[in-house]
């Protein structure tokens, strides 16, 4: 961790104990449910769930990792916040008003379908008996393909010279993966696919590793661990087929990606998929409706604010969850987590969530990201929904 990094880490974790062994985190934390109409409904984002984070870190985004044992904190963390982890269909009750419950509810959710979610997730979920929604990009199910974020990724960091390079010191790794993941984020926020699949070709060429970003086996769930996780009562929701920001595309490829990957997952699960969620948080008018006519129930964006009764269901509101949103400058931080998890800093304004919807249509000048930068929010150094 940097010297900025470590600041800011360590002045958050200071307000987060002082609110929270004065009591005043409680005070915030009503006020939050208050503001909300009710009974407080917290969708959580999660990515990938490894053993060793430092070690994934050297190697893909960071931003998409939480270690297992920081994965079982925020399960007790919730625990103890008072919150029932439940269906996203029960969450959505909540939300239409038509349940009322007796404790704030939260819901479990992953992107992608990374395979370590099977590997490292399941099992701990199973043990405790929660549930979770899991959102498949269905066209690399089953395959040895790899994400176009995280290719890009290992790409510019090749480029810089930071990949597998012993002699550098941490400090100057974590300055090239903050910088190449930032780059992520801004290319996935103003480019379609089309247009990115021929950047990575591209650069692939330049820095002379086509084989060096070689998909890595098992590195994407395969459709015999989503049935055994659907047959414990693990929810499959779409993500589009080939990971698009659909606010890029065309409505014709918008209906092809939502349709299909619905008729994906139902035919190799034998289940109805209800809900969606934007990949990199992005959508716009033309999603939202086709997503209503195709049958979904809902969809999930990556904007930190609070789930209102009467919510929109093509709006729900995500926070997203990694390994460093729990970490104080010493190590994980139980009261910097509840207060995350409360809204604490919400209410109190201390927190920029970033807008998914976009407005103008392809390549309208909307469609430029409001990228989180170091320091914003839960200092995430870049990551793809």
């Amino acid at each position: 961790m940097g010297w900025g990094s470590f600041s800011r880490s360590a002045v958050k974790a200071l307000a987060a104990g002082t609110l929270h062994y004065t009591g005043l985190q409680g005070v915030l934390s009503r006020a939050s449910r208050f503001a909300v109409g009710g009974r407080r409904v917290l969708i959580l984002s999660y990515h990938r769930v490894v053993a060793d984070f430092e070690a994934e870190a050297r190697r893909v985004i960071p931003g998409l990792l939480v270690s297992r044992r920081t994965f079982e904190r925020h399960l007790d963390e919730l625990a103890h916040g008072g919150y029932d982890v439940v269906t996203l269909d029960e969450a959505l009750e909540v939300i239409a008003g038509r349940r009322q419950g007796r404790r704030d509810v939260a819901v479990l959710t992953f992107d992608d379908g990374y395979h370590d979610v099977f590997e490292h997730a399941f099992p701990v979920l199973a043990r405790r008996g929660a549930t979770a929604t899991v959102y498949l990009a269905t066209g690399l199910v089953g395959t040895r393909q790899r994400f176009l974020h995280d290719r890009l990724y290992h790409l510019l960091l090749l480029s810089m010279g930071g990949e597998h390079r012993s002699g550098r010191n941490v400090l100057a790794l974590e300055s090239m993966g903050a910088r190449a993941a930032s780059a992520v984020d801004r290319l996935l926020s103003t480019r379609s696919t089309g247009e990115l699949t021929d950047l990575v070709e591209q650069l692939e060429q330049s820095v002379g590793a086509v084989n060096e970003v070689a998909p890595t086996a098992g590195e994407i769930l395969g459709w015999d661990q989503v049935r055994r996780m659907a047959s414990a009562g693990i929810d499959f929701g779409a993500h589009t087929v080939r990971h698009m920001v659909l606010t890029h595309e065309t409505e014709g490829t918008i209906e092809r990606e939502l349709a299909d990957s619905k008729q994906a997952i139902e035919r190799e699960t034998g289940r109805p998929v209800r809900h969606f969620a934007y990949p990199n948080g992005y959508y716009d008018r033309r999603v939202v409706t086709a997503l209503v006519r195709l049958g979904y129930h809902s969809a999930v964006t990556t904007e930190d604010r609070p789930n209102h009764v009467g919510g929109d269901p093509f709006r729900l509101r995500r926070k997203t969850l990694w390994e460093n949103f729990s970490r104080g400058p010493f190590g994980y931080s139980s009261s910097l987590t509840s207060c995350h998890l409360d809204d604490v800093f919400t209410v109190l304004s201390l927190t920029r969530p970033v807008r998914g919807e976009r407005f103008g249509g392809p390549r309208g000048p909307s469609h430029r990201a409001e990228v989180k930068t170091p320091g914003a929010e839960e200092e995430r150094p870049g990551a793809s929904a």
